[in-house]
């Protein structure tokens, strides 16, 4: 049982994953470069469009017309 419970849990950490944002475009020295998730900084100007999956921990300085989809969140079901 518990090694079942185990590879469960762990099935579910690597499909959590695979949701998660690889990539972030970000501006840098007035240029806009696509770097690692785990390589944006504080201060960094993380770039998001339309359809884009961002760090959760991101603040925003400007938007237009924003919509942001929190299903992932709340844990609903994934929109088709």
């Amino acid at each position: 049982l518990g090694f079942y419970q185990e590879y469960q849990a762990e099935k579910s950490m690597e499909s959590l994953k695979k949701l998660a944002p690889h990539f972030a475009k970000v501006r840098r020295d007035n240029k806009v470069i696509e770097i690692a998730v785990e390589d944006v900084a504080p201060g960094d100007i993380v770039l998001v469009e339309d359809g884009d999956k961002f760090p959760a921990d991101i603040r925003f300085i400007k938007e237009f017309s924003l919509y942001v989809d929190e299903a992932i969140l709340t844990g609903e079901s994934k929109p088709r």
